[in-house]
């Protein structure tokens, strides 16, 4: 019954602001638990409020940090399935950077005939990249690949 008036009154409220809302939250959160506890009490379950009161206390110290290590566990999650493979790198999960790129490939990328004058690779570069670049929607693979294709042909034009 506390609980169903607790819901009533939460969404009958207006709009809270989000650090009103966390606050609110964080109390919602210790009443259910202390409502939790004394129900347990009171049906001659001590030894179940201790562990969960135990639990809460832990839980109450180890989240903050697990919060923190969580993401880095997903990156080496991630990763894991790169270790060992020639050209990974920790650039992000999925993410594998492909072994030295040919002048053949390159012109390949960005669409080039053999003999392509500076400007034209320049053009090329500044068309496809507006296309791919991962802050237009593009992606960080693409978007990598066109920066090599555009590196290679150009330090091979500098020789």
């Amino acid at each position: 019954m506390g609980l169903l008036l607790m819901a009533l009154i939460f969404w009958t409220m207006p709009p809270l602001s989000a650090s009103a809302r966390r606050q609110m939250g964080r109390w919602s959160i210790r009443i259910s638990i202390a409502v939790v506890l004394l129900v347990l009490l009171r049906l001659g379950l001590p030894w179940l409020a201790v562990i969960g009161t135990a639990l809460v206390a832990v839980l109450r110290f180890a989240m903050p940090l697990l919060i923190r290590l969580l993401p880095l566990w997903l990156l080496r999650r991630a990763n894991a399935g790169n270790a060992g493979m020639p050209g990974s790198s920790g650039a992000g999960p999925g993410f594998r950077k492909s072994p030295d790129m040919t002048r053949a490939h390159a012109l390949e990328v960005l669409d080039l005939a053999e003999g392509a004058t500076r400007d034209e690779i320049l053009k090329a570069y500044k068309d496809l990249i507006k296309k791919v670049h991962p802050d237009r929607g593009g992606s960080s693979y693409l978007a990598a690949e066109v920066n090599r294709a555009r590196d290679v042909l150009l330090s091979d034009d500098s020789k």
